[in-house]
């Protein structure tokens, strides 16, 4: 009995994520209640609070799972250090991949990054964003500075203001995209566009 209560506690909390992201995705975070997400989960606004103390805690715990159900999470202890240029595209190539492959976590990019207001309510969880940007600009530049000592890149370039430029150069093409795919086949020139600025980083 025990684990048949433990199990339907589980379902329960899952059909209350999977409700959760409908909710968010079509209303954004802000216009987004706990009684719409608890009738869409069919359950009772107590339900959800045997699960999770609040909106705040299901937007973060989607944006954890996502995150990590995906692979996109950084582990700096673990970053495998990129041996050329081809390595941080193959980064970059596998980031796009996701998005062009998983609608769920494509919805879940747009409502976060065009469709939420980042309130003083979001805040701890904008400062752990920005967190996970600097961590991931900081090994980029690393790998780059790398790169920079085995000649594989030009002496010129510099290795914090080339990650930053990069990440910016992908974020941008992918905002791009989003908003008008017809004009910009994401997953024909993803590659091409960006050997176009490593092309830059090189004396090839």
């Amino acid at each position: 009995m025990a684990n048949k209560t433990k199990g339907e506690a589980e379902k329960t909390r899952q059909a209350v994520l999977d409700s959760a992201l409908q909710v968010f995705i079509q209303n954004g975070y802000s216009r987004t209640t706990l009684k719409q997400i608890a009738h869409k989960a069919g359950c009772t606004r107590g339900a959800v609070y045997g699960h999770f103390s609040g909106k705040f805690e299901i937007f973060k715990t989607l944006y954890e799972e996502m995150e990590r159900n995906t692979g996109l999470t950084l582990d700096k202890q673990k970053w495998v250090p990129a041996g050329s240029l081809n390595d941080i595209k193959e980064i970059f190539l596998y980031y796009i991949g996701v998005l062009l492959a998983n609608e769920s976590y494509r919805e879940f990019y747009k409502m976060v990054n065009y469709r939420t207001e980042w309130s003083d309510e979001l805040a701890a969880l904008l400062e752990f964003e920005k967190k996970k940007l600097d961590d991931f600009v900081e090994v980029l530049a690393e790998d780059i500075a790398r790169l920079k000592r085995q000649k594989k890149v030009r002496p010129q370039v510099d290795p914090v203001r080339s990650a930053v430029a990069l990440c910016a150069y992908v974020e941008g093409i992918i905002g791009f995209w989003l908003f008008n795919p017809n004009t910009l086949p994401l997953k024909k020139w993803a590659g091409s566009l960006l050997d176009d600025f490593m092309a830059g980083m090189t004396d090839r």
